[in-house]
């Protein structure tokens, strides 16, 4: 008696617990899949992944030069760290291992900065060796400030264009007695030209400062600073 009791009071319990849960009997409603997410159609056989390999050199593999994107926005940005003095920018856009290399002339003497001293290249007032000037042959000696920096303002303060590996007269340079080409003994292989023309009427009046480029691991840098103009 006291057996069936007990049966029949679990088996109230039983009921009153599942009825109040709501559990009994119910579906769980999953939201609708965004269509934005495509279906995996498990049927379809699954396309092969690159290994890893093919994907670190797939990255360290630019486009070409002229068609790559950093390259026109690295000389958007020289162009505004000359007009600012923004050194801390252009120590960051070359590198420890080959710095930066700036000639007066194409033909002239090497001047190298380190990535540290061309981060400081707007304060310095150390008196550098440029080489000689055209037509005198003159030893040109001075700060960066005081020779580089105002033929640098004379292009980007004017009307100048971008040209992408070429230095070809009436595009990227003007007139000259001399030669326009880029040096034999620099590797930079590909360039970018900030090319002012002449005004109107005053033909031998222009000026180009060429940055040369390098990638390390799929990256440009700018390795050179290369001055054309007129010469005698």
């Amino acid at each position: 008696m006291k057996t069936s009791h007990r049966m029949l009071v679990c088996m109230m319990v039983f009921a009153l617990v599942t009825g109040c849960s709501g559990k009994t009997g119910s579906r769980v409603e999953w939201p609708e899949p965004v269509e934005e997410v495509s279906t995996l159609e498990l049927e379809e056989p699954m396309e092969e992944t690159a290994s890893p390999t093919e994907e670190v050199l797939a990255t360290r593999t630019p486009p070409p030069f002229c068609e790559d994107q950093r390259v026109q926005e690295f000389a958007e940005r020289f162009v505004w760290a000359v007009q600012t003095e923004d050194g801390e920018w252009l120590g960051g856009a070359i590198t420890n291992r080959g710095g930066l290399n700036i000639r007066l002339e194409w033909w002239n003497t090497n001047v190298h900065f380190s990535k540290d001293e061309a981060t400081q290249l707007f304060n310095d007032e150390t008196s550098y060796d440029w080489g000689i000037a055209d037509g005198s042959g003159a030893p040109v000696k001075g700060s960066f400030m005081e020779i580089v920096q105002p033929k640098l303002l004379d292009v980007v303060e004017g009307e100048y264009v971008f040209r992408c590996d070429t230095l070809e007269p009436g595009v990227a340079s003007g007139p000259s007695a001399g030669l326009v080409e880029w040096p034999e003994d620099i590797p930079a292989r590909h360039t970018i030209a900030i090319y002012r023309p002449a005004p109107a009427d005053q033909d031998l009046d222009w000026r180009t400062w060429v940055l040369g480029f390098e990638y390390i691991d799929g990256i440009p840098y700018i390795s050179y600073l290369v001055q054309y103009h007129w010469e005698i």
